[in-house]
Order: C-alpha cells, then sequence, then structure tokens
C-alpha cells in the first residue's frame, strides 16, 4: 500500500477515476484495498476519540453528577479489570460507579442486589441517567421475564439487576457469555457477612457462582457498601474470591449531622415525643425516620403519634412481617409524602436515598455500631445539617441477649459436623439434626442447617449429609467470631452513648475496626497512599 501511495503522489493530478480505469487491473485492486483501510482507520479513530472523551466526560459530567475522587479511582480500576472493594457513605453515590463502567465500556454492569426495593430504586436511578435497566427479582410474570430475558440477549441493556438467589439459575450461564458483562456488581456487600449465615444463605455461594460465570472473560468484580469494618471486608473478599482487589475505604461518619444520646426507662416513649416536637419543627419537605426494636414497637409507636396530634396521613409504619406489597407502598409513600414520620424497625432503610431526612430517632439501642453508623447515616444526605437522636434501655441489653441467644451457638456446629464425619447423621432432617445436636429449639436448628450448608461446612445430596469441608477448624472458627460479634456488637453501641462526645467515642470505635479513609490514591498505578483519618 506504502508503494501505491508513492505512485499516486508522484503522478499528473488526474482524477480519481481516470486512474482507476487507466490502470492494470492489479493496481485497481490495491487501489480498492487501499481506500477500504482508509476508512477503517477513520472509523477506528473516531471510535477511540468518543470513547476516550465519554471516559473524560464520565468522570465530569456525563451521566449527569459531578464524580468524586474515590468514584473515579473505582472506575478506572474495574474498566482495567481489577477487582475492587469500595466501602463509601450513604448517600455517597455508589450506583455511579457501575452506572458509569457501563456507559464508557459499552457493555452492561451486572447488578446483585439484596431488596427488591432497592433493585427498583437503582432501574429509576438508572433511567434518569439515560441508562437502560431492568430487572429479574422472583416477582415478575413469565411474559415480562422473557421480555427482559430478550434484551439482555440482544444487548439492549446497560444496566441488569438481580438478587442473589436469581443468580443461581442455570440460564444465567448462557446470557452471561452472550453479554460478556463490564463489571459483577455487589450493592450492600456487608449482608454477605450479616445475612450469609443467618438470613440468606445464597449470599455465601456468590464467590463460587461468580467464578463459575467469569471463567472466560474474567469480569471484574466490584463490592460496594457503606460500612464495613476489617473483619466485614475479609469476609467480603473471601466470599466473593476477589482477586487482589483494589480497597476504597472513606470513613461513614459525616460532619453535618449531630449526634445525640439519653437512657430512659421508657425510652419508646422518649422517642415519640422527640419524633412530635421535630415534626412541627420541620420545615418544608423534610422527613423523620422513628426506629424501633420490635414489629410490635411499629403499632405502638404509631397509636402515641396519632395520640399527640400528629394527622395519620403523615405517619407510615414499616417492618418485615408486612406483606411485600404493603411494605413496597409504605416505601413508595415515604419518598413522596410531605413532612412523613416513618415508624419502622431496622427492616426498613437499605436504598431508600431520601436526601432530605432531617431526624433519625432511635426508639432502642441500635444492635451494632455498623448498624447505628448505617441508620444514622440516612439523615441530612443533601449536606445540610440534620440530627441524630437515641433513646435506650439497659433493658434493650436483654432482649437483644434473648434474639441472640435464639441463634446457633459454635459448639452446635462442632456436634454437627462429627455426627456427619461419624456417620451418625444419615438423613438430613431437622429433627434428626436436633437429636444429634442435643438442642431441640427447631427455630435455632433450622438457622443451623442454611448456616451449616451456607458456609460449606456441610454438603447435601438429596437428603444425605456429608463432610463439605477439609479444615472444619477455619468455619468453626469463623461463625464463633460471627456469633461473638452480634453478642458484642450491643454492648459496644450502649459504651459509645455513654459518653460525654459520642463523635468522638464513635471516632475511636471506627478506627479501631479499621474504617479509615483513603486519600490520594493515584490512579494510573492504582497504589494507595498512606491512608488518614477524615472524621
Amino acid at each position: 500500500m506504502r508503494d501505491l501511495l508513492f505512485k499516486i503522489s508522484c503522478a499528473p493530478r488526474l482524477p480519481y477515476r481516470h486512474f482507476f480505469f487507466h490502470s492494470t487491473p492489479l493496481c485497481r485492486v490495491e487501489f480498492v484495498f487501499m481506500l477500504v483501510s482508509i476508512y477503517h482507520i477513520f472509523i477506528d479513530r473516531q471510535i477511540l476519540d468518543r470513547e476516550s472523551d465519554m471516559h473524560q466526560n464520565t468522570h465530569n459530567n456525563a451521566l449527569g453528577l459531578k464524580s468524586k475522587d474515590e468514584q473515579r479511582i473505582a472506575i478506572d480500576a474495574v474498566v482495567g479489570g481489577k477487582d475492587v472493594l469500595a466501602v463509601l457513605p450513604t448517600g455517597f453515590g455508589k450506583s455511579f460507579i457501575y452506572f458509569a463502567v457501563s456507559g464508557i465500556t459499552r457493555r452492561p454492569a451486572w447488578v446483585v442486589s439484596p431488596l427488591r426495593s432497592l433493585i427498583r430504586d437503582q432501574v429509576d436511578g438508572a433511567g434518569a441517567l439515560g441508562l437502560n435497566a431492568a430487572y429479574i427479582d422472583g416477582t415478575l410474570d413469565k411474559a415480562h421475564e422473557k421480555d427482559v430475558i430478550r434484551r439482555l440477549f440482544r444487548n439492549e441493556l446497560d444496566v441488569f439487576l438481580t438478587t442473589p438467589e436469581q443468580l443461581m439459575r442455570v440460564e444465567f450461564d448462557a446470557l452471561f457469555q452472550r453479554t460478556n458483562p463490564s463489571v459483577v456488581a455487589i450493592d450492600e456487600a456487608h449482608l454477605i457477612s450479616d445475612w450469609g449465615g443467618y438470613f440468606r444463605p445464597a449470599f455465601r455461594g456468590l464467590g463460587e457462582r461468580i467464578e463459575s460465570l467469569r471463567w472466560h472473560y474474567d469480569t471484574p468484580i466490584c463490592a460496594l457498601t457503606a460500612t464495613a469494618d476489617a473483619q466485614t471486608q475479609n469476609d467480603i473478599k473471601n466470599v466473593l474470591r476477589m482477586k487482589d482487589p483494589l480497597e476504597i475505604v472513606r470513613s461513614p461518619m459525616r460532619n453535618n449531622i449531630s449526634l445525640s444520646a439519653k437512657q430512659s426507662d421508657n425510652p419508646l416513649c422518649e422517642a415519640v415525643k422527640a419524633a412530635v416536637k421535630a415534626w412541627h419543627n420541620l420545615e418544608g419537605k423534610g422527613a423523620i425516620l422513628l426506629y424501633v426494636l420490635r414489629q410490635k414497637d411499629v403499632d405502638l409507636a404509631i397509636g402515641a403519634l396519632m395520640g399527640s396530634g400528629v394527622p395519620i396521613h403523615h405517619i407510615g409504619g414499616y417492618h418485615g412481617g408486612m406483606p411485600d406489597d404493603k411494605r413496597d407502598e409504605m416505601q413508595n409513600w415515604f419518598r413522596r409524602a410531605e413532612k412523613p414520620i416513618m415508624v419502622a424497625t431496622v427492616a426498613f432503610g437499605m436504598g431508600i436515598n431520601r436526601p432530605d431526612v432531617r431526624y433519625v430517632i432511635h426508639g432502642s439501642l441500635p444492635a451494632s455500631v455498623t448498624r447505628y453508623l448505617q441508620e444514622t447515616g440516612r439523615a441530612g444526605r443533601d449536606g445540610k445539617p440534620a440530627k441524630a437522636i437515641c433513646f435506650w434501655s439497659r433493658n434493650d441489653v436483654q432482649t437483644y441477649q434473648f434474639l441472640f441467644g435464639r441463634r446457633p451457638m459454635g459448639w452446635m456446629f462442632e456436634k454437627l459436623y462429627n455426627a456427619v464425619a461419624g456417620g451418625r447423621l444419615l438423613k438430613w432432617d431437622e429433627n434428626d439434626v436436633a437429636q444429634v445436636v442435643g438442642y431441640q429449639d427447631i427455630g435455632v436448628i433450622r438457622q443451623l442447617m442454611d448456616i451449616a450448608t451456607g458456609h460449606g461446612l456441610v454438603d447435601v445430596v438429596q437428603d444425605v449429609p456429608m463432610i463439605g469441608v477439609k479444615d472444619q477448624h477455619v468455619t468453626f472458627n469463623a461463625l464463633e467470631k460471627l456469633s461473638r460479634r452480634d453478642r458484642e456488637g450491643v454492648f459496644s453501641v450502649m459504651r459509645i452513648l455513654q459518653s460525654d462526645d459520642i463523635r468522638s467515642a464513635l471516632k475511636q470505635a471506627v478506627n479501631e475496626t479499621d474504617l479509615q479513609a483513603i486519600q490520594n490514591i493515584s490512579a494510573p498505578n492504582l497504589k494507595p497512599k498512606p491512608s488518614i483519618s477524615m472524621l
């Protein structure tokens, strides 16, 4: 081609058609190939320029948001094929990371999320940024689900969201290979540790499942959460089988939230009074969250609020025992209502991104430092001043001790494992398990069975239990730490709330669990400089 270009450049300035029709056939063929090559070079250059501009603009405002340093670093790492664990505060914009990755790479982001309400919020959020998003969460009718699969198969989606349980479906194997996702994002990744054993065993299988999906493309994993101490971070990395992930950890505390606490003989009553006073002080469309410990406390608090003169249309209730459609209705109401008071258990909160929550009031002790940070962090996401007030009683500790007492203990796992190894448990049946373990609370036994299989301690094939791990002591220690952490968490919160300076005490507790900020990370080589606290 170089010789041909030289001949053309040296030839008399004749029209191209003259050259074409008066040259040899071989020269004409070479000329055509040259034009085709020049066309492809031009097109490739346009694509590269467009992708470069899009990559740059994504950090500045391509999706309608101004990116922060931590977001930019995470985006660069994932686009570069690196696994990322990002622990960033509530309201920080974690979803922007996988939205941007999809926009830059022109390949869909697969997002695994724990709650249907959170999934639907993310679909709405993606749509607001001009991205095509859809979900499969087990609630869609067959026609709707087929339509989502069709759109995914035709590469019409920028973001695809699903639950851990749905990701286990075998038909997703072919869809994953077909779409070649840009990233597999795990939202609210701390639940791998919190729920992976007791409530959602599918969380513990995410690592193995994702590994089986991404073997061909080596798709990067991006685990996202607002709060995770050092132990939880290690649990996330191990369960997801992340490969030398870049860890971006920023303090979950925000200075615009004032923290206060009061010990009381009747904390629920005090919390209701505080909520009524706060409601009268609200201006504009501000909102109030009132957290209570038990489901029955939701009804009690709602009745007390009504008796204190708050109109019923300003009061909502939410707990895990409500039907799914009722919970969805309450979440939608809270997002849109003017001056709402939402009375809720810990079941409410994840994915509820209302920026103008002015008060978060607790009517009991939060279960752990992580819970306290998460729940208070729902206030003041718009950056304006907000208040977090906690009323508590020592009776709350006794209530938690009772609740934690109805969870499996470390010795139960050891007895179960030894029974399976010794051939004394021939059928995976809750009554048989209760007999070999020597504990008759069927609720605890069911949790024991779920955790044992979820953590790989026991494998079950056609109702026959078999040994699932070679080094069972590692699993025993992990489960014992999880149980001990649950019990110690409430005492840690109590010590913090008893201190004269809650923020300083919380800062110390956060630093002790290695929830420190990483600043000035060099994006090109992705090597973090020494971290400093941003509390």
